[in-house]
């Protein structure tokens, strides 16, 4: 199979990062998106948030946000990480997707294309209180919550020059105050953006031809510094604490998860699997990641501690899950 990162970012919406790599550009291909999800064993594309390791007490049992096709669109449902509290958030026609939870995991953000394209939103984390905060005909996608959940950085298409090419920009919680941060007018546009724990830092996956690299930037668009280096696929970047970052590399030939410095020194693989993993990000006390695998046959949300020892699966379903995150990030 052709390497779903080669080129531009075109394929549908699969793994998120490369990420949403696809879903960057569903609306103009959408079979090749579908074909392509089945081939990859994703059964639907999921959006996870797991914001503890499922273990342990009543009081240590997350809230876990995810999308699924299980009520016929693609929907956000949420349940405890215990597999307790199932409950669906969204509904109606139109795909919602991208889901993540503020710090206080009391709002959640959210992409839906209820209105013909697709925006960002929030809503109460009982799903109600469904609120649009974009407006425009362009394309806006992948929420990230800044720690103090005043702010959300996210991408779009609406730069001028650059239709199709997905750019940073970061706006107030309630919508207002939409800046560019940072043009993706450089190659081939922006797949993923994340916010530092400590707020000082976003990490992002930028395209280029044939190949996405990991960068960070201050939340004012300067200091952008490379983390990995051209000519490999890297992306899927999120914070491990402030000085480390988790992300998905195919260096080795196939999707795995590596982690590193906030600088890009001591990069180091974690998984070591034939199927597909990817998607990682940290749950809030940094001592777990939980992740995406295809190691089961379909897509489904794993755990494991930081080294990358004792994967847990966390999904057991045939629906297939995927696409973690965690609360703000």
């Amino acid at each position: 199979m052709e390497d779903p990162l080669k080129g531009h970012f075109g394929l549908g919406r699969t793994l998120e990062g490369f990420g949403r790599t696809i879903r960057l550009h569903r609306r103009k291909n959408v079979k090749v998106f579908k074909s392509y999800s089945r081939l990859m064993g994703l059964g639907f594309l999921g959006s996870l948030c797991a914001l503890t390791a499922c273990s342990g007490s009543s009081a240590q049992l997350a809230l876990i946000i995810f999308e699924s096709f299980r009520a016929g669109e693609n929907n956000i449902f949420s349940m405890r990480s215990n597999g307790s509290n199932f409950q669906q958030l969204t509904s109606g026609s139109g795909d919602n997707h991208s889901a993540v939870l503020d710090d206080d995991s009391a709002k959640i953000a959210f992409v839906s294309e209820r209105d013909g394209n697709p925006e960002i939103y929030v809503m109460n984390v009982d799903g109600s209180g469904q609120t649009r905060l974009t407006n425009n005909s362009d394309s806006d996608r992948e929420p990230a919550w800044n720690p103090d959940g005043s702010k959300i950085a996210f991408l779009s298409d609406r730069a001028p020059g650059s239709p199709g090419t997905y750019s940073i920009y970061v706006m107030d919680a309630d919508g207002s105050n939409q800046t560019l941060v940072l043009d993706g007018n450089f190659g081939s546009g922006i797949a993923s953006v994340a916010w530092s724990p400590n707020g000082n830092k976003l990490v992002a996956t930028l395209g280029f031809t044939g190949w996405f690299r990991v960068a960070t930037i201050n939340p004012d668009g300067t200091d952008l510094t490379y983390l990995t280096p051209d000519g490999e696929n890297n992306g899927s970047a999120r914070w491990l604490g402030n000085s480390r970052i988790v992300f998905t590399s195919v260096r080795d030939g196939n999707f795995e998860i590596y982690v590193m410095n906030n600088d890009g020194s001591n990069q180091q693989r974690l998984t070591n699997d034939p199927s597909t993993d990817s998607s990682p990000c940290a749950t809030p006390n940094d001592n777990r990641i939980v992740f995406s695998s295809s190691r089961t046959g379909t897509s489904q949300v794993f755990i494991m501690n930081a080294d990358g020892s004792n994967p847990v699966n966390l999904s057991n379903n045939a629906f297939g899950d995927g696409t973690p995150r965690t609360a703000g990030r």
